[in-house]
């Protein structure tokens, strides 16, 4: 490996924190004292409509018992509820309840309204370009062996 491309991906590394961490303190409002990843399982029950916890371990690389402490801080605000399934007991299922629904349409417009103000320091050939090479670094590093 070159020591330009050593030094490229030093810098693509230490540029995608700062933007990592930037966007998190922009983007992701404070609603209700929740944490962003509390607002993004949030937003991920409500996408699926009903889950399971092992789903949310698997979305969020987390490990069962750290879910179970997210979703019991959510239950103790009222924006999820557990159900079990008649058929299997052991079956826990997660869904929001209307308090949760309304965060998350809270958590999205202001989302929304940020990216948009984002999106003025951009041009139209910024945006072009944006998605498709995000969208080709996430394949390359999918393709390869952990």
């Amino acid at each position: 490996m070159t020591d330009n491309l050593i030094s490229t991906f030093e810098e693509f590394e230490r540029l995608l924190k700062s933007v990592w961490q930037k966007y998190h303190r922009y983007v992701v409002p404070d609603i209700c004292g929740l944490s962003p990843v509390q607002l993004f399982l949030l937003k991920y029950v409500h996408d699926r409509k009903v889950c399971r916890p092992s789903e949310i371990a698997m979305e969020f690389g987390v490990t069962l018992g750290a879910v179970t402490g997210l979703i019991d801080r959510l239950l103790k605000l009222d924006l999820v509820y557990r159900e079990r399934t008649e058929e299997d007991r052991r079956l826990v299922l997660i869904r929001l309840t209307t308090r949760g629904m309304d965060t998350v349409k809270d958590f999205d417009l202001q989302r929304r309204q940020k990216f948009t103000e984002i999106a003025q320091n951009l041009d139209d050939e910024d945006l072009a370009r944006l998605l498709p090479l995000m969208k080709k670094m996430c394949l390359s590093l999918n393709n390869l062996k952990h």
